[in-house]
């Protein structure tokens, strides 16, 4: 029971380690193309070098699909993604939009991190854990 103790507390150091190890990627590393899971879809994200994006998303039930374009912004410093006048298909709580398939003018902020392990994610709601993940 002892050594459970110890490599749980181990394995906690390490991941805290990590996570503190995260850092804000550059505008370069951003670029390329993202995946993430809803329990309803998911949605494809491709940032392109010249600042603009492209959405696509699909619904499992029905079939429904929807995309968009527009531009992005980003600022390093504070590691913030912005998407101009984006698709948002989650309702913030964890249904589908009634609104889904037509962009909503503004901006859409997603936190921008980069691993030690080199992988780029893309965070906007931590209470369901939905993360962008660099697939390319």
């Amino acid at each position: 029971m002892a050594n459970r103790s110890i490599s749980l507390g181990i394995l906690f150091a390490a991941l805290l380690l990590a996570a503190a190890n995260c850092r804000a990627p550059s505008r370069s590393e951003l670029v390329g193309g993202y995946k993430i899971r809803y329990s309803y879809g998911s949605e494809e994200l491709r940032l392109n070098s010249d600042g603009t994006y492209v959405q696509v998303i699909s619904l499992d039930r029905g079939g429904l699909r929807a995309s968009n374009s527009g531009k992005w912004e980003y600022r390093e410093k504070k590691g913030e993604l912005s998407l101009i006048d984006p698709l948002l298909v989650d309702d913030n709580f964890g249904k589908v939009s009634s609104t889904w398939m037509s962009p909503r003018a503004g901006l859409w902020s997603l936190a921008a991190e980069k691993w030690p392990t080199g992988s780029v994610t893309l965070y906007y709601s931590p209470d369901f854990d939905y993360r962008f993940e660099k697939t390319e």
